[in-house]
């Protein structure tokens, strides 16, 4: 009940910043199609650095291919509670919702030490940044192929890290079935 009710507010909050634009100074990398917000809790400035952290990283990978979407990052004190409504285990840095069209992310992978990012460090062994690439790449393994398999984004994610083409497992699995499908209806309507 509280996830939804937390995840109802952040909705509610994606809703009202979708039409606000957040300038940067110097060269920006634009994403098509891709809107960044920070949930309940940023300053303006911690918001406007954390973003710049999160376009970097997403600037090497095809986000573009997910059409709209919205990358939001939530404060590490929130981050636990939605991991435990989820049952989720309380080292993931990142999750995603393709319903609400969402990835959220936790602060912690925003470069800035702390103790929470200690601990991500020492559980995946790797050094903040990473971290946040390979979050935000499994991430995409997740969305670009709308996969719920965590091996499967993981295989997604190496190769976007490798910049390597790859070919999504379940939607060639659903591709198959539906030309499977159609033959079948083909075969059995060419009857007698």
């Amino acid at each position: 009940m509280k996830l939804k009710v937390l995840f109802g507010i952040v909705a509610q909050a994606i809703l009202a910043l979708q039409s606000q634009t957040v300038a940067m100074a110097g060269p920006q990398v634009e994403v098509p199609a891709q809107r960044f917000v920070c949930n309940t809790g940023y300053t303006a400035k911690e918001c406007l650095a954390q973003i710049a952290v999160l376009r970097k990283a997403l600037a090497k990978y095809p986000a573009a291919q997910l059409g709209t979407w919205t990358w939001v990052l939530v404060r590490s004190e929130d981050w636990k509670p939605i991991l435990g409504s989820r049952g989720l285990r309380p080292d993931t840095p990142a999750l995603s919702d393709p319903h609400q069209r969402a990835t959220f992310i936790e602060e912690a992978l925003m470069g800035q030490p702390s103790v929470r990012a200690s601990h991500l460090m020492e559980r995946w062994d790797m050094n903040v940044d990473r971290l946040l690439d390979f979050a935000v790449a499994h991430e995409l393994g997740h969305t670009l192929c709308n996969e719920k398999d965590e091996r499967e984004a993981d295989r997604v994610a190496r190769m976007l890290q490798e910049r390597k083409p790859f070919a999504c497992i379940t939607r060639l699995n659903v591709a198959a079935r539906a030309a499977d499908a159609t033959r079948e209806e083909r075969s059995s309507s060419a009857c007698c």
